[in-house]
């Protein structure tokens, strides 16, 4: 059955590593709705908000 799984979501790590992904190649377009989309993520918890700093910072 676990071969079915995405591996996206056979673990904590791997799901928080491609949504922050996710988030991160957003950014690439440099428009402000993606920008705030990414800013409200980097609120949830502290694992997103350290990732979205770096991101923010290498992005503006």
């Amino acid at each position: 059955m676990q071969d079915l799984i995405d591996p996206i979501f056979q673990s904590k790590q791997n799901l928080e590593t491609a949504f922050i992904d996710g988030l991160e190649s957003m950014l690439e377009n440099d428009e402000l709705g993606v920008f705030i989309l990414v800013l409200a993520n980097a609120l949830f918890d502290d694992t997103t908000k350290k990732r979205c700093i770096s991101i923010y910072q290498n992005a503006f």
